[in-house]
Parts: C-alpha cells; sequence; structure tokens
C-alpha cells in the first residue's frame, strides 16, 4: 500500500473550502442569476456549489475563452469574455443588473466592472 499523503490533503482542502465558503455566502435565491469573475479552479469549484445549492442561472467572466468552455461545461449557464465594457457584457448576458457577484481575481479592473454590474440592493464577495 503506498504511504499516506496527508500534505496533499493540508494543500488541497484550503482551495476546496474557498470555493464551498464563496459560492455559499452568495445566498441571493435560486431563481437570481448569480455571477462570478475568474473561472478557474475556484470558479469551477464555485459553480458546483451554486448548482448544488439549487441555481439554475449561472454566469461566469474571464479572459480566457478556454476556461469559459470549462466553465459551461460544468454548468454556467451564461458566460462573458472579460474585455472592453465588462459590466454591460455582464449586464447584458444576464439580462440585467446582478443581484449577486463573487469577484474570484479580485483586481482593479474586475471589481470596478463587478460594481457596475451589480443590481442595487445586490452582493459583491470579493475574494
Amino acid at each position: 500500500m503506498p504511504p499516506r499523503r496527508w500534505w496533499w490533503s493540508a494543500l488541497a482542502r484550503p482551495v476546496l473550502l474557498a470555493g464551498v465558503k464563496t459560492a455559499a455566502v452568495i445566498n441571493v435565491g435560486t431563481a437570481t442569476m448569480a455571477a462570478f469573475i475568474g473561472a478557474g479552479g475556484l470558479g469551477l469549484n464555485a459553480i458546483a456549489v451554486l448548482k448544488a445549492l439549487g441555481h439554475k442561472r449561472i454566469c461566469a467572466v474571464d479572459i480566457d475563452a478556454g476556461k469559459l468552455e470549462a466553465a459551461r461545461a460544468q454548468g454556467a449557464t451564461e458566460t462573458v469574455l472579460a474585455g472592453g465594457d465588462t459590466a454591460r457584457h455582464i449586464i447584458d448576458a444576464c439580462g440585467g443588473p446582478v443581484m449577486g457577484i463573487i469577484d474570484l481575481v479580485n483586481g482593479t479592473k474586475t471589481a470596478m466592472a463587478a460594481f457596475d454590474a451589480l443590481g442595487k440592493g445586490g452582493k459583491l464577495i470579493q475574494v
């Protein structure tokens, strides 16, 4: 039997829990569009958690078309290729301002786009 790799579990656990906690706190109602910026590992994890919570409408935003394809395969219903007026693209793809946005990149441009696409009274979570 191979030796147990305890360190792998110790390294993977924070990443997994970050995605779970991030998606769980959005809590905007399952019928409401939830969006997230950054379709890397945490973003794909966030899709899985949002789907498990019952969300039917999930929008993924990223600068990499390949990551957006992976997000759609994971269950994102809308995808937005970031660039130009990203906030306008998010609003158009989602059918209006979004009530819950998770910014997994947390850069200046992504924070501004997320805030501009957020609906009045919506939640913005920056990771």
